[in-house]
């Protein structure tokens, strides 16, 4: 027989809910009616169900494709940007482009397009040699 899904309770929708509005677990979890005690822990603790994990997935992408946030149009955007004439870039100094700049860091790393260590999610094999020194076993006694 196969495994119903979990379904989301109130709480747990109210945190997916403010999660993808803030992406901030802790205060997610405090404005979803958990114990500000305990919100950063409830809050590491529910992303790390898989039921709650898709949902917050889903709500992302939703919202991304709604904002017609792509990571074409992100790499575009910083295309644009970095080639940018010394009068263009004055204009944008004058107009905040750092706000511009950290906001399209932040969804370019949100879209993986760069990453600041490598993940490995492949297996990783450990090989251990232990020899024995014949003078460590003289010494010995």
């Amino acid at each position: 027989m196969a495994k119903e899904k979990p379904t989301l309770n109130e709480r747990q929708r109210l945190f997916v809910k403010y999660y993808i509005g803030t992406l901030n677990a802790t205060e997610s979890a405090k404005r979803a009616g958990y114990s500000p005690k305990t919100a950063a822990e409830i809050g590491y603790e529910l992303l790390k169900k898989p039921h709650i994990a898709e949902a917050v997935s889903k709500g992302v992408e939703k919202k991304m494709t709604k904002a017609d946030i792509s990571a074409e149009r992100i790499l575009d955007e910083l295309a644009s940007i970095a080639f940018l004439t010394p009068e263009q870039l004055d204009a944008l100094k004058s107009i905040k482009g750092g706000e511009k700049m950290r906001a399209l860091e932040l969804l370019g790393k949100y879209h993986t397009l760069f990453t600041d260590r490598i993940e490995n999610t492949g297996e990783v094999t450990i090989n251990v040699s232990l020899e024995d020194d014949e003078d460590e076993d003289n010494s010995n006694a």
